[in-house]
């Protein structure tokens, strides 16, 4: 204890837990003896403790306000209801850690939301359906840090929103169903914007520097044409700006991983957009129906989603610094590739290509995905020489199908591969003799079997 001195030590006691803590501790050495009564606030509810404070915290509800302080610290969560229920003398002197607008208030204080913003640097949270629906402009109070889920959802008249600079997230669906907002100004200290939080209605909307993440669908439908993510998103949400019918240039971020599922589906007018190194997937139907004609992608890209290009417009894959694919890729994106002279190692029939079925490189795919061919109407198929899989219900229900013949390339044939096809000769390798219990024994009477070397 000789090496604390009487500062240190005011520090350590902010985390002491009981009153017999600060009775003990200025019992352990004379130089602590006034410690308690150089405190300007009380680290702890036992006022008895403390002489000196000017501010006073209140940890509990059941804690009793002593008058004549300078300033009163709220540091439990508190709603609007309870706010109103403390003095407004004291009020005026207040800070509160936490103060929450609910859902249930809004329907106990109906006539008094739009006073709201009188309430200024006390807010910490505006909760569900803060807003009538005959609002048009809202100025949001000073240190608000969170606006909750639903808050403005379905706002129909509202056209402005000025936002304080201490506003750090946005929840989900937020401003969802704001057909008169189309232009927001976000505030520079936004670090995350929720799912669908601006749908359908955003013309024109400028991302922080600071903003991390941006929720799914968080501008599905809206009508912007250009869209710039700033270095410090690390995640975009699925489906992020699909159905922007208008959308023609989009800059990504070099920290975002991957460009998720139905990022940019039925963005139609889509052009331009740059993908830069250190992004690593496109997943599911990330580009579906999409106006891009061409794509270069990163050298750092090492997963493409089988339909991630489907129904879209796009003619040409590029792939910088690399002109041999070794990761799979389907029959369509193969043929994208190769219209910029890139050779595909590894690719995978899917149930996406049965229109290129008839493409020469049909002739080295190597694996037929699953349900590649369900249903179909196929009578005779030559499979390829390349071949190596054949995935799970591939020819499921190809009732015209009744001969086939399994390339000895082939090494793994899956569970229920040829369920419901009525085959009538076969060829099969000998080393896949085992794999004929694939083939459904009530659809399957063969004529002929050949087990080939």
């Amino acid at each position: 204890m000789r090496k604390i001195d009487a500062y240190s030590m005011m520090i350590v006691g902010k985390y002491l837990m009981t009153s017999d803590d600060y009775r003990r501790v200025i019992l352990v050495n004379s130089k602590f003896r006034d410690l308690l009564d150089k405190y300007k606030y009380n680290p702890h509810r036992d006022l008895k403790l403390f002489h000196n404070i000017e501010t006073q915290v209140l940890y509990s509800k059941v804690d009793k306000i002593k008058e004549g302080m300078y300033r009163y610290i709220i540091a439990y969560d508190i709603n609007y209801k309870q706010y109103l229920e403390f003095p407004e003398l004291i009020r005026n002197k207040m800070e509160f850690r936490n103060l929450k607008l609910t859902e249930m208030n809004v329907l106990e204080y109906s006539t008094l939301i739009n006073y709201i913003g009188t309430l200024g640097t006390q807010l910490k949270t505006i909760h569900d359906q803060v807003t009538p629906f005959s609002m048009k402009t809202y100025i949001i109070p000073d240190k608000i840090n969170s606006i909750e889920i639903n808050t403005f959802n379905s706002s129909e008249l509202l056209r402005k929103v000025v936002f304080p600079s201490s506003l750090t997230s946005i929840g989900n669906y937020a401003f969802k169903k704001c057909p008169q907002l189309t232009t927001v100004d976000l505030p520079k200290n936004l670090l995350v914007i929720g799912n669908e939080a601006f749908s359908k209605s955003i013309q024109k909307i400028t991302i922080p520097n600071k903003v991390k993440r941006i929720g799914a669908r968080c501008f599905e439908g809206c009508l912007l044409k250009r869209f710039e993510l700033p270095i410090s998103v690390y995640e975009l949400g699925r489906g992020c700006f699909e159905y922007n019918t208008r959308l023609t240039e989009v800059i990504l971020s070099p920290y975002i991983r991957s460009i998720p599922p139905n990022c940019f589906l039925e963005c139609i007018s889509l052009q331009n957009i740059v993908i830069p190194e250190g992004i690593t997937s496109i997943e599911n139907k990330a580009f579906f129906h999409c106006g891009l004609k061409s794509l270069v992608l990163p050298f750092s890209i090492t997963s493409i989603a089988f339909d991630a290009f489907d129904s879209s417009s796009i003619t040409k894959l590029v792939q910088r610094n690399n002109k041999k694919i070794q990761y799979p890729v389907s029959l369509f994106e193969a043929i994208l590739f190769d219209n910029s002279s890139t050779q595909c190692n590894n690719i995978h029939y899917t149930k996406q290509d049965i229109n290129f079925i008839e493409n020469d490189l049909f002739n080295k795919v190597s694996v037929i995905e699953e349900q590649s061919f369900i249903n179909s109407g196929i009578s005779s198929i030559n499979l390829p020489p390349s071949l190596k899989e054949i995935k799970q219900f591939a020819f499921y229900n190809c009732s015209k199908l009744t001969s086939v013949s399994i390339p000895t390339s082939v090494t793994l044939i899956e569970t229920y591969a040829f369920v419901k096809t009525p085959i009538l000769n076969l060829k099969i390798p000998l080393h896949l003799k085992e794999s004929l219990s694939e083939f459904d024994p009530s659809t399957c009477e063969f004529a002929n079997i050949f087990l080939i070397n």
